[in-house]
């Protein structure tokens, strides 16, 4: 398995050529659907290509799991589009807050970084 690092927009830029998994709410779908544009909780958006036709709606929250390319840019290997209750419910800003926090944490333990990493 490949693990995966959960970011922020104003980290992404730390993990280029790495595996990155980043939530944001769906901004912009292209006409052949294959990318999208995510608006992050810090009012960053990012451009993601997808390797399938992106079936979600339009301002739907989306999990995104693949390769950053820049800092604005991700090449997805897959994602999960989340469904009308819990995109309700998600709080963008309480997440990144959490990243924040978690971020702050592994610049003191190398134990909390395997942790907080997914597999």
């Amino acid at each position: 398995m490949v693990s995966r690092t959960r970011v922020s927009a104003k980290t992404l830029g730390n993990y280029i050529n790495k595996k990155v998994t980043m939530i944001g709410r769906v901004t912009k779908i292209s006409t052949s659907r294959d990318c999208i544009e995510i608006d992050t909780s810090e009012d960053i958006k990012i451009n993601v290509s997808l390797n399938e036709v992106f079936e979600g709606p339009l301002d739907s929250i989306i999990e995104v799991h693949g390769t950053a390319n820049s800092k604005t840019t991700i090449s997805a290997d897959h994602y999960v589009v989340f469904d009308k209750e819990d995109n309700a419910d998600f709080d963008q800003a309480e997440y990144n807050e959490f990243l924040t926090i978690r971020d702050f944490k592994l610049g003191q333990s190398v134990n909390l970084r395997e942790a907080f990493s997914d597999v």
